[in-house]
């Protein structure tokens, strides 16, 4: 079974990159352009991950992740902005973000850092070192 990730990017180019990158990791991808629609997805379906920019139309991506956290669901969020200062980063983390990495980035560094958070939050069936989930037969 793979792995869902809602992708919240708002630049085409980039979430096609990243759309191309994961599902190519074996992730099966959702996307959302803007904060609103994030949001409602997020919200309404489940996902083992939320890929989350910060500078988004209509809502931005902190409120979004605090959106997602005051519904009580718990789906690790990792937050991809190009805001890299100190109190960007400390804003992320309080409004519940589970890991901030910053634009630009190197994409094996995003693809380890997905990996790893995806191992320490898995719900249900262990991952294994490539992220995938482990038959437990």
């Amino acid at each position: 079974m793979k792995l869902k990730v809602l992708l919240v990017e708002d630049e085409a180019a980039l979430r096609m990159v990243l759309t191309d990158r994961l599902q190519s990791e074996g992730y099966a991808i959702e996307c959302a352009s803007n904060g609103d629609e994030g949001h409602e997805k997020a919200t309404r379906l489940q996902f083992d991950l939320v890929i989350l920019d910060v500078k988004l139309p209509g809502k931005n991506g902190f409120d979004v992740c605090c959106e997602i956290r005051k519904a009580g669901l718990s789906t690790p969020v990792l937050i991809l902005t190009a805001l890299g200062r100190t109190e960007d980063r400390v804003k992320g983390l309080k409004s519940g973000t589970n890991e901030y990495v910053t634009k630009p980035f190197e994409m094996l560094d995003l693809m380890s850092k997905i990996r790893a958070l995806l191992r320490r939050t898995a719900r249900g069936p262990a991952l294994d070192a490539e992220g995938t989930r482990r038959s437990t037969r």
